[in-house]
């Protein structure tokens, strides 16, 4: 009879584990801006957020920040019109999935930092592998002393800073 609880105790300790949705691939459509892309898949058009990165922001309202634009043509580059891989399902509070995305086996994101073409966010970058975190930040650290992409400016202002006085 002890069979039945120590059953039902590792049933629902399986039910509590958080299941990890299997990466979505789709064709990447649109670049919004450098850490920001359209995905269409078979199901649905997914507006992406790159995970753990922050690129110079380009606003609407015509308010630019240093380097937006070469920030965005690397992202279009790197993926406009190829068919990418996006591993993550967390959404953020404008709706957009935020995740990994690879292209032919290469993450965009690091790729962006790697080309000085975005920051490693010191919040998000916790959310990924040890690993992982480790050769963002390795990668943020080689562009700053190479001068690379947006390091090449004297004080490049970082865009969670940047969006406090221009929003």
């Amino acid at each position: 009879m002890r069979t039945l609880p120590c059953l039902l105790l590792a049933l629902s300790s399986l039910i509590a584990l958080p299941l990890q949705a299997a990466p979505l691939s789709g064709l990447v459509v649109a670049v919004a801006d450098g850490d920001t892309l359209t995905l269409k898949t078979p199901d649905a058009q997914l507006i992406v957020r790159l995970a753990a990165i922050d690129a110079p922001e380009a606003s609407p309202r015509g308010q630019t920040q240093a380097h937006s634009a070469q920030s965005r043509d690397g992202l279009v580059a790197l993926a406009l019109g190829r068919i990418a891989r996006l591993e993550g399902e967390e959404v953020d509070g404008w709706g957009r999935r935020v995740g990994r995305v690879t292209v032919d086996g290469q993450d965009v994101g690091l790729a962006l930092v790697t080309a000085g073409h975005a920051w490693v966010h010191p919040l998000y970058v916790r959310r990924l592998s040890a690993g992982t975190a480790s050769r963002y930040r390795a990668a943020e650290q080689a562009a700053r002393s190479a001068r690379r992409g947006l390091w090449s400016a004297s004080s490049p202002v970082a865009p969670w800073v940047w969006r406090r006085t221009h929003q």
